[in-house]
């Protein structure tokens, strides 16, 4: 990642990656275990992943779950 000091800022988005986790029962982010065969590789790229893209959504999740 890019190794800065963090605040109070970073505990709240891992709260809610857990929360998206336990609604949907996936990650957020993920990469494919076939494309990503070396591990250093697979880590960089998940965190390009959460650095840059868009979480995905599903249509039917709820208002109030998507605003947290």
């Amino acid at each position: 990642m890019k190794n800065l000091p963090y605040g109070q800022g970073v505990d709240w988005w891992a709260v809610g990656v857990i929360i998206f986790e336990m609604i949907t029962g996936n990650p957020p982010f993920h990469y494919d275990k076939d494309e990503d065969s070396d591990e250093d590789s697979a880590r960089d790229n998940l965190d390009q992943k959460i650095l840059n893209d868009e979480v995905d959504v599903p249509e039917d999740m709820w208002l109030a779950a998507v605003s947290i």
